[in-house]
């Protein structure tokens, strides 16, 4: 059963409006309307309310709304959870993908939790449908804008962003794990990014965002050691282009964020990685790079909505505005032209 359908029977059962009810949680009555169109889940604070108000329990709420999903599988570039997982979904082409919440950019309400013990998977109150989410890949530290644009233009719609490599992302929306693929992958013969002969499929390429990439370092600091992202990664090439420069022992992380994390608060370490997250930690910063972050769609999916409304997101003013007061990042000048890859 779905939350708002729940939530609606317990109402009416009470005899109640969707005012009196709002009175009762010490919310307003769009809150309640919002809930029972499962437009959102509820909060943790507010299942507590619920469940004092309904009198139950947090685990019979759960198990009153829960009902069985679809049958889904997880990205295989991800590892395999060995327990219950919170996960989002999303229908992409004929599969249902499953990915841990933990690897999604922000912080999404969970759509289910999946077993991978039994195959099992659970709906979570106020879950949304697979098909209102589209997956992307990628490295975006803006994925979040991106998404709460995305989300505006198209209210029905939710992008959700899987933290991958661009090796990673692109080969799984190759193989149909994902509606998008967002790049920087350098050509070192074509000395250009993201050509189109690197897609294997009939392709829509959408430039999105330029960034500069290089080092990054604490002022004053001796430099000891070198976090660098996992071969595969653009920011891996681009340091095998450049080790000459910063001949210090290196050691591997997955995200740009967890290399500015460690520069920043770990003595005598320095990182490759983007410029634009250097400054608000107040990291030195030296380009070697100015790149091409770009995203790729399937061109038999190019006329579908959601590709509309994803265009529309990267051509909006407001994100635009969200990036202007960013230094070393800018959106694409090109972003209304997408390329067109079509294969013979």
């Amino acid at each position: 059963m779905k939350f708002g359908v729940w939530l609606q029977s317990q109402r009416q059962a009470h005899h109640w409006s969707q005012a009196e009810l709002a009175e009762r949680l010490a919310v307003s009555r769009q809150t309640v309307i919002a809930l029972e169109k499962n437009q959102h889940g509820p909060s943790l604070d507010l299942a507590v309310r619920l469940s004092q108000l309904f009198q139950i329990s947090l685990d019979q709420l759960v198990e009153s709304v829960t009902d069985a999903g679809p049958q889904g599988r997880v990205l295989p570039s991800l590892l395999r959870p060995t327990g219950p997982t919170p996960v989002i979904w999303s229908q992409v082409g004929p599969r249902c993908v499953l990915v841990p919440i933990h690897r999604i950019e922000g912080t999404p309400f969970p759509d289910a939790v999946w077993d991978p013990n039994t195959g099992e998977t659970l709906a979570l109150p106020g879950a949304r449908r697979p098909e209102q989410v589209i997956l992307a890949g990628g490295c975006d530290p803006f994925a979040g804008w991106l998404s709460q644009v995305f989300h505006d233009y198209n209210p029905h719609l939710y992008l959700e962003t899987v933290r991958l490599s661009s090796s990673q992302a692109l080969r799984a929306w190759q193989d149909g794990w994902l509606h998008v693929a967002g790049t920087h992958l350098y050509d070192v013969e074509l000395q250009r990014y993201n050509p189109d002969s690197l897609a294997a499929v009939p392709h829509l390429r959408m430039p999105y965002l330029m960034w500069e990439e290089g080092l990054l370092m604490r002022p004053d600091e001796r430099l000891e050691r070198l976090a660098i992202r996992e071969p595969g990664s653009e920011a891996h090439a681009l340091f095998q282009r450049h080790r000459n420069q910063s001949p210090a022992p290196t050691d591997i992380f997955y995200t740009h964020r967890s290399i500015m994390d460690t520069v920043a608060h770990r003595r005598g370490w320095a990182g490759v990685g983007l410029g634009p997250l250097a400054s608000p930690l107040g990291l030195l910063f030296e380009p070697w790079a100015l790149e091409s972050y770009d995203l790729w769609v399937r061109w038999e999916e190019h006329s579908l909505p959601w590709v509309e409304t994803l265009r529309s997101a990267l051509q909006s003013p407001r994100l635009t505005s969200l990036l202007a007061g960013v230094p070393h990042v800018s959106l694409a000048q090109s972003a209304s032209h997408v390329s067109s890859g079509l294969l013979e």
